[in-house]
């Protein structure tokens, strides 16, 4: 589990940065990351909500912010991944359906936004 823990944090790029270090109070961490958003440092919310999700695997609503946050910061294929990893998992999630379906349109992939 630890090794699985630690693949992620290599993968998202967090081992040594103070998402690593310690683990975010929840709501700590979305106040953070949403004052970031609101003053359009998109890398500084996107890095917050990656290190949440480390802590935090099994909030969804983590997972949709952090979409977000890459649409609004011009990730689309990063956001689809997020959004295809979380509908993987949770294949009935409405929300997560609805957002790829946004985001294929916003690359012009509306063959695939069905």
């Amino acid at each position: 589990m630890r090794r699985a823990a630690l693949t992620l944090a290599l993968i998202l790029g967090l081992v040594g940065s103070p998402a690593a270090q310690k683990p975010l109070d929840v709501g700590r961490g979305l106040r953070q990351a949403l004052e970031r958003e609101r003053t359009g440092d998109h890398a500084a919310a996107i890095r917050i909500y990656r290190g949440l999700l480390i802590a935090y695997p099994k909030r969804d609503d983590l997972t949709q912010r952090l979409a977000d946050t890459l649409v609004s910061a011009g990730k689309y294929e990063e956001a689809l991944n997020i959004l295809d990893g979380q509908i993987a998992h949770s294949p009935d999630d409405t929300k997560a359906l609805i957002r790829r379906v946004d985001v294929l349109i916003s690359l012009g992939r509306r063959r695939e936004a069905k």
